[in-house]
């Protein structure tokens, strides 16, 4: 099951991305993954790496803190994934 922050990024990251006129594809491209791969990062299936993010942020011309707004807080001691 995808984590709630994962998810939330991922929608974050969906937003800005369509929001830029970019597709699935050409932010897979800008990443080095395939679509596959990309998808199952935008939807939260598999967590964003910190380079990616960041490779991302470039990209889309948004701040990384951009991704992380709104994002739910976990409660204190909560595990990490």
């Amino acid at each position: 099951m995808a984590d709630t922050v994962d998810v939330h990024i991922g929608n974050s990251v969906r937003a800005l991305r369509t929001a830029a006129g970019l597709t699935t594809a050409d932010a897979a491209s800008a990443l080095g993954l395939d679509l596959a791969g990309y998808r199952a990062r935008e939807t939260g299936a598999k967590r964003l790496r910190a380079r990616e993010l960041f490779a991302l942020a470039r990209l889309l011309e948004a701040p990384v803190s951009a991704f992380f707004a709104h994002c739910p807080h976990r409660s204190p001691g909560a595990a990490s994934g």
